[in-house]
């Protein structure tokens, strides 16, 4: 066991060691913390102290000053980035390739404690939710350990033909599995809360039976051996009360989706090795793919409501956030488990469905205003309020930026010479924007170097088709990135008005793809806009209009770029060419290739197609007896005792199919 744990420490440096932080770990801690904001800090002094000369030559106006704090707080959300994946990529550098602690190795799990896994779901796709439990399930069995892990289906669906087809699904994954007593199904009779609410009412009715809950999205697919890995991680760190994984994005079938997971599987480790680097044991919560300890979680984390007034509502919707801040003032740690693999999620699969989530996600970071200044936080937690509100509210103040560089380039010349009117500061402006746009870009071509030296790059099809991949991904992102900018924007916009967030059931799979009426309808506007900001700064600031072309590309191609990205034929195509290869699709996990097998199991229909199953199948009947009528029952015996001559073409039909799937 000691030679196991030393293992596992050595592959993994910047993670304490299991058994507890060490006194040196915990000064390097500050060094580390140190190191960052000290990289940070020069960076963005260099490029401040360029703006500063080149607004500074034109006199201190009040337009000049406000661009020059604009460009500090802007500039530096830029470097945190940066300076995160850098010290990621140094970290990684000393990493062994593929360094991955699989602890399962150990057949010790009768020693583990049992531990819920839960999966809330909202009128969610019901064949796909199974067919991962079964994956998971099936994964614990084969490794002997499905003792130790009990699951728990949480429904807040409000669609009755959804929540029939998930009782019936549970019902017949129950049978088929043999898992009566370590599979459940629970429907909230009123939705209270979404999601928060339904993981606080599966605490407060089981919470004190279990030492550990996992926490999964409808999406998520783990591993056995992460599963198991989680518990024994919190079992040797008891100060440990949220692990968090970071889920690696699979099954993507557009071009979306898939060049969401190339840029998760490539550039995503560094910065998850970064933020590991210098946050330990105050990482954050992102609500699923982790593990939380029980006891402290339902003691100290009940969510509260948010202080003054707001428009925006008083429920915290990124209730993630502030678990882990409420678990971090208590005295807790948060961890990620950075060298983890064997976590997975899907991605929204169109422009408009990641839009739609950006949507909850902004006004649920800017209802953590009041919390980023109450009392009793620690100052990392006031981090990770703040860099989430910023991560938004930077959009605006972007925009905010252009306009004011509009307004100068557009003054009289007895007002403002204009940034381009000379030529020594038109060069000193394309230096600071060459140093911008390095600061941006480097992150992923240091992923690309360590995927060389690592030999990574045969999990992406090789080192050319990894480097054609990554060069179309900066493309396709530069263009996609105006189009975000002006909805996060908007987003902002509409949150302080008090606008709040209709809460619908997310799109997952590539399911219809994003058809051209659909696109025009969601981005015609954005269009609009373009061809107005193009036209008036093409006509009033020609010199202008050139430096923000590449913005304004983006807001005139928004139809086609939002249809072809979204289409569901074009995904297939592009992955029988092999762009944005990732390793699950080309060296994919036993639980990967195992997913797909469960989903064509558990196919079960929705709609009238279910109520025609629990009618005919007698065991699956008795489930969804109580949610239909006493004649329910009276007609499922009268089919059966009815010649099937005398039924019907539909229930004949229904019957035939039936039995040969039993």
């Amino acid at each position: 066991m000691d030679s196991f744990r030393s293992r596992v420490a050595e592959s993994t440096p910047g993670y304490a060691d299991i058994a507890g932080w060490t006194h040196a770990v915990s000064e390097d801690k500050h060094e580390r913390r140190w190191a960052f904001m000290f990289l940070i800090g020069l960076l963005t002094l260099m490029a401040t102290a360029f703006e500063a000369s080149l607004l500074g030559a034109e006199g201190w106006t009040p337009v000049n000053i406000a661009l020059l704090v604009l460009f500090l707080l802007l500039f530096t959300h830029v470097a945190i980035g940066f300076c995160q994946a850098f010290f990621g990529f140094l970290v990684s550098i000393d990493r062994a390739p593929a360094a991955a602690a699989q602890e399962s190795e150990e057949q010790e799990f009768q020693t583990l404690p049992v531990t819920a896994v839960v999966v809330p779901i909202f009128n969610e796709e019901v064949a796909p939710v199974f067919a991962r439990l079964q994956v998971m399930h099936d994964a614990l069995r084969s490794l002997g350990a499905v003792e130790r892990f009990q699951f728990f289906v949480l429904s807040d669906s409000t669609d009755p033909a959804k929540a029939l087809a998930e009782r019936l699904a549970w019902a017949r994954f129950v049978e088929e599995s043999g898992s009566a007593g370590h599979v459940f199904y629970r429907r909230r009779a009123l939705p209270l809360n979404r999601k928060s609410g339904n993981i606080a009412d599966f605490c407060r009715r089981w919470g004190s039976k279990y030492r550990y809950m996992i926490c999964l999205d409808a999406d998520s697919l783990m591993s056995a051996a992460t599963l198991i890995a989680l518990v024994r991680r919190m079992e040797r760190n008891h100060r440990i009360g949220i692990l968090q994984t970071v889920p690696q994005a699979i099954n993507g079938a557009t071009i979306w989706s898939r060049l969401q997971q190339f840029s998760m599987s490539l550039y995503g480790p560094i910065f998850a090795a970064g933020a590991n680097f210098w946050q330990q044991e105050e990482s954050n919560f992102w609500g699923h793919n982790a593990i939380v300890r029980l006891a402290p979680f339902m003691q100290h984390c009940a969510l509260p409501e948010l202080p003054g007034r707001s428009a925006i509502g008083r429920r915290p919707m990124s209730h993630d956030f502030v678990e882990a801040a409420l678990m971090r003032r208590a005295g807790w740690e948060v961890h990620l488990a950075d060298d983890l693999r064997g976590s997975y999620e899907e991605t929204p699969p169109t422009v408009i469905e990641h839009l739609k989530r950006d949507r909850r996600w902004c006004q649920g970071n800017l209802q953590h205003w009041p919390l980023a200044l109450a009392r009793g936080f620690q100052p990392m937690t006031r981090f990770h309020f703040l860099h989430g509100i910023f991560s938004f509210v930077a959009s605006p103040l972007l925009l905010l930026v252009l306009v004011l560089g509009f307004y100068k380039n557009l003054a009289p010349a007895g007002e403002s010479d204009g940034v381009f009117a000379d030529a020594a500061r038109a060069q000193t402006a394309l230096v600071l924007f060459g140093f911008t746009m390095l600061l941006l870009l480097l992150p992923k071509f240091l992923a690309l170097g360590l995927a060389l030296w690592s030999g990574r790059a045969r999990e992406f099809g090789g080192a050319a088709k990894m480097i054609a991949n990554a060069g179309a991904e900066i493309i396709c992102s530069a263009l996609v990135a105006p189009v975000f900018l002006y909805f996060h924007a908007k987003f902002v916009l509409f949150s302080l008005l008090g606008k709040k967030v209709e809460w619908h059931a997310q799109q997952r799979g590539c399911a219809g793809g994003v058809a051209w009426q659909e696109a025009r309808e969601g981005f015609g506007l954005t269009t609009l806009f373009g061809i107005v900001v193009s036209a008036l700064t093409c006509w009033l600031t020609p010199e202008y209009f050139l430096w923000l072309l590449p913005i304004m590309l983006g807001w005139l191609l928004a139809i086609p770029l939002a249809a072809l990205l979204g289409d569901r034929e074009l995904g297939r195509a592009a992955q029988r060419i092999g762009l944005f290869l990732v390793p699950s699709e080309l060296h994919p996990a036993s639980e990967v290739r195992a997913l797909a097998r469960a989903e064509r199991r558990h196919d079960l229909r929705t709609g009238s197609e279910v109520a025609i199953v629990a009618l005919l199948d007698p065991k699956l009947h008795q489930v969804a007896s109580c949610l239909t009528s006493s004649a329910a029952s009276d007609f499922h015996r009268r089919i059966w005792v009815t010649p099937e001559a005398d039924l019907p073409k539909t229930w004949r039909r229904a019957l035939a199919q039936l039995s040969g799937t039993t």
